[in-house]
């Protein structure tokens, strides 16, 4: 891989062509004009390539120039943007997390007014998403997410254990096509979770069953529509105690008591960050909080 010119003669050209001018560029960066078209001059050497054609009272870039002095403005906005970013977000009381919009409304928003009634300071910033975010790229702090706890590059602090339960509206349990044994819900649709993260195959192999007699499915990204369209009627979902209302309220029924077990909610950030101060705070009352409610969860399904 070839080197890279020095940042600072980068630095002078890209003003030099954003001037096209020597002369205001010595004085943008406080050097003398004679350093400049030094400068500019060794970076021609360096690269073989002519950046500015010269006359006698002014520059112009030539074609070559326009595209370094392109890339280069690019590169200049990249890095003072991410300065900014991380400079703001070092002292920042925004914390951003991102989590289900299941989790959010099944839990977590019951949460906060409690954190924020002792701790009014911070500013809690939902990013609703099923996907392992971009921590770096999109300023998140803390995430919230369903499986078996392992995610290389990631701490991983254990919210709830829940297993994943066959749940269905009770209409599919009565009249003539209802299900009574476990061979009937083959006829039924499956609405399933993301590829990445779906348990049926888990689920029917538990059961005994053949996860190949089962063609008929439907996929949701967002865990709250899949619940919703169990309830009404459209198939069978696997679900969790964070469904305990539908349950006590009978808009969703639990044919058969056969759990999978292995998965919970995890609250995840990567291994080589160190945690704002407001950030730990947080994290450390979160999973405290959740240890409080598993027993509630549990109890109540």
């Amino acid at each position: 891989m070839r080197r890279l010119p020095s940042l600072r003669a980068l630095q002078i050209f890209e003003s030099a062509a954003r001037h096209l001018s020597f002369t205001k560029a010595s004085v943008e960066l406080c050097v003398t004009q004679g350093a400049v078209s030094s400068q500019i001059r060794k970076l021609e050497q360096e690269l073989g390539v002519r950046l500015f054609t010269r006359s006698t009272r002014q520059v112009t870039l030539t074609e070559r120039g326009t595209l370094l002095a392109r890339a280069c403005r690019r590169g200049f906005e990249g890095i003072r943007t991410e300065i900014e970013f991380i400079t703001e977000r070092s002292v920042s009381n925004t914390i951003t997390i991102a989590v289900s919009t299941y989790v959010t409304t099944r839990w977590l928003s019951r949460q906060l007014v409690d954190f924020l009634e002792d701790k009014p300071e911070p500013t809690i910033r939902f990013q609703h998403t099923v996907n392992a975010p971009d921590f770096e790229m999109e300023g998140v702090d803390l995430a919230i997410r369903l499986g078996k706890g392992q995610w290389p590059g990631f701490r991983a602090d254990p919210l709830f254990t829940m297993d994943r339960r066959l749940m269905c509206s009770p209409d599919l349990l009565k009249g003539r096509k209802r299900i009574r044994v476990l061979d009937d819900i083959a006829a039924y649709t499956l609405l399933r979770d993301m590829p990445s993260i779906d348990m049926w195959d888990e689920w029917l192999e538990l059961a005994g069953l053949d996860p190949r007699q089962f063609t008929k499915s439907i996929s949701f990204s967002d865990p709250v529509v899949r619940v919703q369209a169990a309830i009404d009627g459209r198939g069978l979902v696997l679900a969790d105690e964070f469904c305990r209302e539908e349950l006590a309220f009978g808009r969703l029924a639990e044919p058969f008591d056969i759990r999978l077990p292995g998965y919970g909610y995890y609250l995840i950030r990567p291994e080589e960050r160190e945690d704002r101060e407001v950030v730990g705070r947080f994290r450390d009352w979160l999973v405290k909080r959740a240890a409080r409610d598993v027993g509630n969860l549990k109890h109540a399904c």
